[in-house]
């Protein structure tokens, strides 16, 4: 992979105390696909059938866009990237972020990253969950988590999904006491970190002193010189982390020079372009490209509650017009911001 630099969910209540001191690291993973596949590590071999199952790692267990293709160990990177800093920094929260954007499946991006993680049992990465303890817990599931701020079109899922699904949150409670954590509402990139950011602070009820944003390094110019610019929040406690495909890195094998300067002339005329006019992704192209990615009805509000808004202390003011919440950055001193 080429690189730059080394730069839910359960309902929203502050952390549960635990042996981890209190978040002072956000760790940000743009989320790109959605991981279809199975929920639980792979079963020893004694347990498995005489057929076994596509790798985790195969298309099969992906929805992906035809520009995606061969990008799966890329978002593998991603992940591990992610876990990386987190199993480095106690005072780090990471955060998979990315809604629920195909119509094929109800399921988060997030959510699949982190089904992802759990299958490859994050990689020998993080200690070991016993998942032993789950896979024979009580036949009576926790309820299902509640996304932050969104509404979604009632669906009835088979007992194989709500099987799968019943496994995963349990999972993720188990991940919880790791500092992972689930965005489920991002629509673009500029979401991304604004939703991450507002989910740090429901969690910690504290900013970040310090945000990794980790995704494909020819994104780092719209991240870093637009989108943290109109955030508002201080650049210098902005770490970048980019890993690119392997197709767009001259020292790999599968360097593909035709596609890689096709993918920079993209971002560059229908990504950085875009946001550099229109910073707040609130005109028609970009509210358009987010309104065509949301087939579930995600909401997207800041807050659940007023009183919740008050006490972040966040301005911000509703789009006109627009029947999902959204909402703009007001232009009065945000909380996070320096004096």
């Amino acid at each position: 992979m080429s690189t730059s630099t080394p730069t839910t969910s359960l309902p929203l209540t502050p952390l549960a105390p635990n042996s981890r001191p209190k978040p002072t690291h956000l760790i940000i993973v743009c989320c790109h696909a959605i991981y279809t596949g199975p929920s639980f590590p792979s079963p020893s071999v004694s347990n498995q059938s005489h057929t076994p199952s596509p790798s985790p790692s195969h298309p099969s267990n992906w929805l992906l866009a035809p520009f995606q293709t061969g990008e799966i160990p890329t978002f593998t990177a991603h992940m591990k990237a992610g876990l990386s800093l987190l199993a480095s920094d106690d005072t780090s929260l990471l955060v998979f972020s990315g809604s629920k954007t195909r119509p094929e499946i109800e399921k988060s991006e997030a959510r699949g990253y982190l089904d992802f993680c759990i299958r490859n049992e994050f990689w020998g990465i993080l200690e070991a969950v016993d998942y032993n303890k789950n896979q024979q817990s009580s036949s009576t599931p926790p309820p299902p988590p509640s996304s932050s701020s969104s509404s979604t079109t009632p669906t009835t899922p088979t007992p194989a999904a709500a099987t799968a699904a019943n496994q995963s949150v349990e999972y993720l409670q188990d991940q919880e006491q790791l500092n992972i954590h689930l965005e489920e509402q991002a629509l673009d990139s500029f979401s991304n970190l604004l939703f991450s950011l507002l989910l740090f602070h429901k969690r910690t009820r504290t900013w970040p002193a310090k945000i990794s944003v980790i995704s494909h390094a020819f994104k780092e110019p719209r991240f870093m010189d637009l989108h943290v610019p109109t955030l508002r929040f201080p650049s210098h406690r902005v770490h970048f982390v980019g890993i690119d495909p392997d197709y767009m890195d001259p020292g790999c094998v599968a360097f593909d020079e035709v596609r890689a300067e096709s993918v920079r002339k993209g971002e560059r005329e229908r990504g950085f372009k875009v946001w550099e006019g229109d910073r707040f992704g609130i005109g028609g192209e970009l509210s358009g490209k987010r309104r065509g990615r949301n087939f579930w009805g995600v909401g997207q509000g800041w807050f659940d509650e007023e009183e919740e808004r008050r006490r972040s202390g966040v301005g911000s003011w509703k789009v006109d017009g627009e029947g999902n919440g959204e909402e703009v950055l007001g232009e009065g001193r945000q909380p996070w911001e320096e004096d």
